[in-house]
């Protein structure tokens, strides 16, 4: 399965995503029902690439192109190329100041802004993505919402994980499929990937892990993510010779992340509340995980109360309800309102006659966003 990346966003190292899946009406292994019985993860869910996971994509790049136009609006201010109040108000508010510090609070606006065109922007919930480690929870086969998080420019690196045997095996061979897709980042340039004269300068490369991360009180963070490759390949030969032992030497496996603990500026979780009894467990992983001020971002479908029982728990463990040592500073929970394209597909697909027509259940396929940022109490 293939899929097609949004253009006009400049340093993509990729046009699309590679990735394998079940094939529609595929049967499971009575091994994969049991999954729960040897390796502790029920996978039942995981026959499919949810609503809530091609969501993330949309908002990732979403996010990146607004932020893009954000600090190019504060740039042209700067530098007196424009310089109207209702200019500067936009740029602030969708949060463009790039001074403040990467990872914190500085630099997340809540306000969405509108454009010169008059299209809705964004807001911005994310933080500057410039050599930033992006971690992904319960990725599932695919690890889509990784996978998509690696071709934006400047991510460092990803980390795609998931608690089943036979769903990082084929993480991992999800990474390697987009090793040849990526050569197109630097081999064929910027060439129709932004406007003319806004090419980004070119960072280290990124690299992909996938590992086995259990959700449990005492996880084992030490262990390195097996099978890491270069999803990004640093400047490409022009020759076709050089291109190829680049590729090669891109594929040599290394083994990253030695230790987990505080590692991630933003970790992405996608529909993986449906089991309220390890609601506790995910908390303390990402609490672990992430650096202080990093951002965790989940998008959930609210599925009954599910959604509803990890927020209360949730808003226990920041500082507003458990004060200064408590491992979160800030809890925030938008519904469609976090990107307005989603908004849009809500509201037409929830209208009178069309949901029953399509079979549209907000509560299962509507994913809201909740957003985390780490506090710098310790655990």
């Amino acid at each position: 399965m293939r899929y097609e990346l949004p253009r006009g966003i400049n340093g993509l190292a990729a046009r699309s995503i590679a990735v394998r899946q079940r094939a529609q009406g595929a049967r499971k292994s009575l091994r994969e029902l049991f999954s729960h019985a040897h390796c502790g993860v029920d996978n039942t869910g995981n026959v499919r690439v949810w609503q809530a996971e091609e969501v993330m994509v949309h908002f990732l790049f979403a996010q990146c192109a607004a932020r893009h136009a954000a600090t190019a609006e504060l740039r042209a201010i700067a530098t007196g190329q424009q310089c109207d109040d209702a200019a500067l108000a936009r740029a602030l508010v969708r949060g463009g100041d790039d001074d403040g510090a990467r990872g914190g609070a500085a630099g997340l606006g809540l306000g969405g802004g509108v454009s010169d065109d008059g299209a809705v922007a964004p807001p911005l919930l994310l933080p500057d993505l410039s050599g930033a480690s992006v971690c992904e929870l319960g990725a599932g086969m695919t690890g889509l919402a990784g996978l998509a998080a690696a071709m934006l420019p400047g991510v460092a690196e990803v980390l795609i994980t998931d608690g089943n045997d036979d769903a990082v095996a084929n993480l991992r061979l999800c990474a390697r499929l987009n090793l040849s897709s990526s050569r197109q980042r630097d081999g064929a340039g910027s060439a129709g990937s932004g406007d003319a004269g806004s090419e980004q300068p070119r960072r280290a490369p990124a690299t992909v892990g996938a590992a086995r991360l259990l959700w449990t009180l005492d996880a084992d963070f030490s262990a390195s993510s097996e099978g890491s490759v270069a999803l990004h390949e640093a400047a490409a030969a022009a020759a076709a010779a050089a291109a190829a032992a680049a590729a090669a030497a891109a594929t040599t496996e290394s083994s990253a992340c030695s230790s987990l603990e505080a590692r991630f500026d933003v970790v992405l979780v996608c529909d993986c509340l449906f089991f309220k009894e390890f609601h506790a467990e995910l908390l303390v992983v990402l609490a672990r995980l992430l650096r202080p001020g990093g951002v965790a971002v989940l998008l959930q479908p609210r599925r009954g109360d599910t959604m509803g029982r990890f927020v209360e728990l949730a808003a226990a463990a920041t500082t507003a309800k458990a004060g200064a040592g408590a491992p979160f500073s800030e809890l925030s929970v938008i519904e469609e309102g976090y990107d307005p394209r989603v908004a849009e597909m809500h509201a037409r697909f929830a209208a009178v006659g069309v949901a029953a027509a399509s079979g549209y259940d907000p509560d299962i396929y509507l994913p809201h966003l909740v957003r985390l940022i780490r506090s710098d109490a310790e655990l």
